[in-house]
């Protein structure tokens, strides 16, 4: 090579990086212009005054999460396509889903999600639902009940109760410890969403007559699961223009984007319990759940907190 095909070359080389650079700073300014004109869409039902609440927290950074997003983006355009779609527009495709946080443009979408988009992981939470049940059974017996475990809600209607696993991506230690054969049925889930704030596990408890408001989540990246482990007549969950309901042993999938609440229609003689889990969207591919993880990561088990959300 002679020094003129070597100069020639570091020129294009240099060239090609001041494209680059140029062309991620007039990239950033439209993420931040953007983030400064869109407001944060919300629901007005059902939330919490947590400051860390992932969902009901509404004070949020847009311009520095999408600066987060851009950069991201720019590591892999093609393959994060939908990403640089929200980036520059939050646009929400239907009334029935309005997420609070992160809306993933051009998502297949079901309120109401069938098993076969996570047949292995739902085949093998119900082969194991027995073992998930006496866990529970354990923790919640009058000897092992440690209110501090729990997060005790009240209703109008009634109470539910909340003993978290795994909260906003990060375990929750004293708990987990408590749970182990339930915790590493979880962890061995091909699509758990973990270490990423949108990603929970949890036991959740209905007393007798309890509903859940009407309510969106925080985002349509994941699939929510219910595992039945006690569920007496009378409860529904309805999700969108959809209505299904548990039954012991069996998984319920659905999106919690969409308006979403727990009726009772009676009251019952039991307790609904159920074992919720979080999994990532059956439609991401696997740049986005990375993508995803570093601009939503989990919330650290310090700054935590036990939310009472369904």
């Amino acid at each position: 090579m002679s020094y003129a095909d070597i100069d020639r070359f570091s020129f294009e080389t240099v060239t090609r990086l001041i494209g680059l650079v140029i062309i991620t700073v007039i990239f950033l300014d439209h993420v931040i212009k953007k983030a400064k004109d869109r407001p944060v869409t919300r629901s007005h039902d059902n939330f919490c005054s947590s400051p860390n609440c992932l969902r009901c927290n509404f004070v949020i950074n847009l311009t520095q999460l999408k600066v987060k997003a851009g950069r991201q983006f720019l590591k892999n355009p093609r393959e994060l396509e939908r990403l640089g779609h929200w980036i520059s527009d939050d646009v929400y495709e239907d009334e029935e889903r309005k997420p609070t946080k992160f809306y993933l443009p051009e998502l297949l979408s079901f309120p109401v999600i069938e098993r076969g988009f996570h047949e292995k992981d739902v085949d093998f939470l119900e082969t194991n639902w027995e073992t998930i049940a006496r866990e529970f059974e354990e923790i919640s017996s009058t000897a092992n009940f440690n209110q501090t475990n729990w997060t005790i809600n009240s209703t109008p209607t009634g109470q539910w109760s909340v003993f978290y696993l795994i909260n906003q991506g990060s375990e929750v230690m004293q708990n987990c410890k408590l749970c182990p054969e339930t915790m590493t049925i979880v962890k061995s889930l091909d699509d758990l969403l973990y270490e990423c704030s949108f990603g929970n596990v949890c036991f959740t408890v209905l007393e007798p007559g309890t509903s859940i408001s009407a309510h969106y989540g925080p985002c349509n990246v994941r699939s929510r699961c219910h595992l039945g482990l006690q569920i007496p007549e009378g409860f529904e969950l309805l999700v969108g223009s959809k209505t299904t309901t548990w039954s012991e042993g069996n998984c319920v999938l659905f999106d919690d984007s969409y308006f979403h609440s727990v009726e009772c229609w009676r009251k019952t003689s039991g307790t609904r319990v159920v074992l919720m889990v979080d999994l990532w969207h059956f439609g991401l591919n696997p740049h986005e759940r990375s993508a995803i993880q570093e601009i939503f990561p989990a919330v650290p088990t310090s700054e935590n907190f036990q939310s009472k959300h369904e």
